[in-house]
C-alpha cells in the first residue's frame, strides 16, 4: 500500500498480514495512517496470493482509494468582500461586507478583520467593524460590516481589501473575492447649465414664438429626470402658453 498524495504520515499494517479466502468469500485488511503533515492522502495497492489448486500466483490488480484531505487541527478561515453600492456619487455612503467561513475542523475564536479596517477604501469611515469580534464554529459563517462615506470629487475605481484572523492561528484568511465584488468607484455630482433661445426675435401680436432651453451636464455622473422650472417672464410683453415643454423630462448623461 502506497500513499500517492501530498500529505506525509506513518502507515502501519496490514492487519492481518495474510488471510486464506475460500471461493466466493471475502477477506479484509486494515492499515492505519497517522498524518504528520497537511495535504491530500490517497492510497494505491493490490492484493496477491497463491491458487490453492494450481499454486499459481494471482492478484487483484492495482486499485486506488478515495481522497482524504488532511487539515490542521485548527480553524481554516475563508473570506470574500462585497461592496454595495459599488458605484456612487461624492458624499454618498456605501457598505463594505466581509463574509467569513470556517472550513476547518476546530472553532475559531476572536475572529475579526485583519487589519481592523479595510484598505483601498474611498472617503471616511462612518461605522467601524460590526460585530467587532466573534467565535465561528467549525463549518460556521459570519458577516462583518463597515460603512464609509465618499469625499468630495471623483475617486477610484479601487478594490477594497480586508481579511479575517482568529486567535488560534497566526495567518489570515484565504481571500476568494471574485468578479470585482469588492470594487468601489465615486463620481462627481451632475453639474447642469442652461441657455434659453427665443425665435423669431421679433413678432407681431398674435404670432407664435418658440422658446428653447438647452441644458448641458458637465458633471461626472448622469442627471435623471431633469425637468424645466416654470418660465419667468421679463419685460413688458404679454404671452400665453400654447404647449410645452416637450419633452416633459429628460435624462442627461455626463458630458452632454
Amino acid at each position: 500500500m502506497n500513499n500517492t498524495g501530498s500529505a506525509t504520515g506513518v502507515l502501519t499494517g496490514p492487519n492481518p498480514a495474510s488471510v486464506n479466502i475460500a471461493g466466493g468469500a471475502s477477506g479484509y485488511f486494515t492499515w492505519t495512517f497517522t498524518p504528520t503533515g497537511i495535504g491530500i492522502a490517497q492510497f494505491t495497492g493490490r492484493a496477491s496470493g497463491v491458487d490453492a489448486n494450481s499454486l499459481l500466483t494471482v492478484n487483484t490488480g492495482e486499485i486506488t482509494s478515495n481522497v482524504v484531505e488532511v487539515k490542521l487541527n485548527a480553524p481554516d478561515l475563508v473570506s470574500w468582500v462585497v461592496v454595495n453600492p459599488n458605484v456612487i456619487n461624492e458624499g454618498q455612503r456605501y457598505t463594505i461586507r466581509m463574509m467569513v467561513s470556517n472550513t476547518g475542523i476546530a472553532t475559531g475564536t476572536s475572529v475579526s478583520g485583519e487589519p481592523q479596517d479595510p484598505g483601498n477604501v474611498i472617503g471616511n469611515k462612518i461605522m467601524s467593524i460590526q460585530p467587532a469580534s466573534v467565535t465561528i464554529l467549525a463549518g460556521g459563517y459570519q458577516e462583518f460590516t463597515w460603512i464609509y462615506e465618499a469625499g468630495i470629487g471623483a475617486a477610484g475605481p479601487n478594490n477594497v481589501t480586508i481579511r479575517a484572523i482568529c486567535a488560534e492561528v497566526t495567518w489570515t484568511s484565504k481571500d476568494i473575492t471574485s468578479n470585482n465584488t469588492n470594487r468601489i468607484q465615486a463620481y462627481t455630482l451632475p453639474s447642469l447649465a442652461q441657455d434659453i433661445f427665443i425665435t423669431p426675435a421679433a413678432v407681431s401680436i398674435g404670432q407664435r414664438i418658440t422658446i428653447r432651453m438647452n441644458v448641458t451636464n458637465s458633471g461626472g455622473s448622469g442627471a435623471e429626470g431633469v425637468v424645466p422650472e416654470p418660465l419667468v417672464r421679463q419685460g413688458t410683453g404679454q404671452f400665453n402658453l400654447i404647449s410645452g415643454p416637450q419633452p416633459a423630462s429628460q435624462d442627461i448623461p455626463a458630458g452632454r
